[in-house]
């Protein structure tokens, strides 16, 4: 094991993210033709750091790359510049899956988020909040499709699966 391994296993082993990312994280160590690169990343929105690994210009983040953060949480995704923008999924340590657009390293545009209990929110996003159309369906089957402000149903119909289906306007569905 090469001294970058070395250091790799022991950031790992102390963040708990185990073997099978290092597996991943050892086709970077062994690569020399500049392309790829591995260096420290922190997200400035979210004040978490990590070790990022993928396509570098000059020493940054700038194509495709994985961020395994020290709280557990793993990004998949596209940079540019050292930011994350285009097309990713982030999985945190508590098992919610967010997959779709960001940009500037926030969720924005199309997106569907998991919670790890089993609901889920697929449709427009800005700026990390839920806004515009999209649909929030909860682990029971029961469902609000329609217009989402500022990470709240605004407007729209509310479906239970016991067959009720009801109005929402302005927040309020009655």
């Amino acid at each position: 094991m090469n001294h970058k391994t070395l250091g790799v296993f022991c950031f790992l082993a102390c963040t708990g993210l185990g073997a099978q990312a290092l597996q991943a994280l050892e086709v970077s160590v062994e690569s020399a033709d500049g392309e790829y690169c591995k260096v420290s990343f922190i997200n400035a929105q979210e004040n978490t750091r990590g070790l990022y690994q993928g396509q570098c210009k000059e020493g940054v983040p700038d194509g495709a790359g994985t961020v395994l953060y020290r709280n557990g949480d793993r990004f998949e995704g596209t940079f540019s510049n050292g930011v994350i923008n285009g097309r990713g999924t982030l999985t945190s340590a508590s098992g919610n899956v967010y997959e779709g657009n960001w940009v500037d390293g926030h969720r924005h545009g199309e997106g569907r988020f998991t919670w790890a209990r089993g609901s889920q929110y697929v449709g427009d996003w800005i700026a990390d909040q839920r806004h515009g159309k999209g649909t929030f369906t909860w682990a029971n089957g029961n469902r609000f499709e329609g217009e989402f402000r500022n990470n709240k149903r605004h407007s729209g119909t509310y479906y239970t699966t016991s067959g009720r289906i009801v109005q929402c306007q302005s927040g309020r569905c009655e």
